[in-house]
């Protein structure tokens, strides 16, 4: 969600969301410089506001700082963010594709204790394992938004 303001003689923008961050970490292939590099990134909207979701992130994009996700996903235009507090993490998981992903591959860094994983949408969560400090697991479907508890 992007949210405009007016504030002052100019207006004030709030990104609810950092879909550049997982667009620069899924191996797109971005260009920031090039808006044309980035079609395939959300198909029915303009170059415009592809670039303007790119906008949080850009100045570190064009600094070659990398930002890292916590979250690997293997499938493509699946936004992943997670929440903290001391004992419990939540994943929350947007499908931007317009049709239901199925079997979605996730890799949560930093993370290998738990007591249970579940989903708010009640996908079922299988190939559950932890490496090293990673956390893997397959959620079944994800047709547009979930949340995936573990604590």
């Amino acid at each position: 969600m992007i949210t405009q303001n007016k504030y002052g003689i100019g207006n004030a923008f709030c990104f609810g969301f950092l879909p550049g961050l997982q667009y620069l970490n899924a191996s797109y292939g971005i260009n920031i410089n090039d808006p044309k590099r980035i079609i395939s990134l959300m198909p029915k909207w303009r170059d415009d506001y592809r670039l303007f979701s790119l906008l949080p992130i850009s100045r570190l994009a064009l600094r070659g700082i990398v930002v890292q996700s916590q979250v690997k996903l293997n499938q493509k235009l699946v936004e992943a963010i997670v929440m903290e507090s001391p004992s419990t993490k939540a994943i929350i998981l947007f499908n931007w594709n317009n049709i239901s992903v199925n079997d979605l591959s996730i890799n949560l860094s930093g993370s290998n204790n738990y007591n249970k994983v579940s989903s708010a949408q009640g996908a079922a969560i299988t190939n559950l394992t932890t490496t090293g400090v990673s956390l893997q697991f397959t959620l079944s479907s994800l047709q547009y938004v979930d949340v995936i508890m573990i604590w």
